[in-house]
């Protein structure tokens, strides 16, 4: 009977062993999602900051260009205009110089309509406008 009480295991073991590995797996389970969690939230932390960067950078760029570019005024008779782009017009298919009005433009009955904004084909602006120096322009 001795010899039977010596060779069978004990059966207190196995039970312990066994809440064990699961109490171990569950708290790894926790701890991975709290890891994955975290690096979620810092992935986003980083592309916020990174989009905000890129933001700045952009704008700043822009304010650099128009800073750096010298306005192109031209004079016809004795009005001013800023020379803005060049554009494509769909309707005639062809290109046109788009500029701004440096002096309040009123409508002319039968002409054209108060504007601040005037297109002009490339062969009438060349012929009728003349560029000046941007400070003589100013005003």
């Amino acid at each position: 009977m001795l010899s039977l009480l010596l060779k069978s295991p004990p059966p207190a073991p196995l039970p312990i062993r066994a809440s064990s590995l699961a109490i171990s797996g569950f708290i790894i389970s926790i701890c991975a999602c709290v890891v994955a969690v975290a690096g979620l939230i810092l992935g986003i932390i980083s592309l916020v900051k990174l989009y905000n960067i890129q933001k700045n950078v952009d704008s700043s760029q822009v304010d650099v260009k128009r800073e750096e570019k010298e306005p192109e005024i031209y004079q016809c008779g004795d009005k001013r205009y800023q020379l803005l782009a060049s554009v494509w017009d769909h309707e005639t298919g062809d290109f046109k110089i788009l500029y701004k009005c440096l002096y309040e433009v009123e409508a002319k009955v039968g002409s054209y309509e108060k504007h601040e904004y005037a297109v002009s084909h490339y062969s009438r602006f060349r012929s009728k406008f003349t560029r000046v120096a941007a400070r003589e322009g100013e005003g």
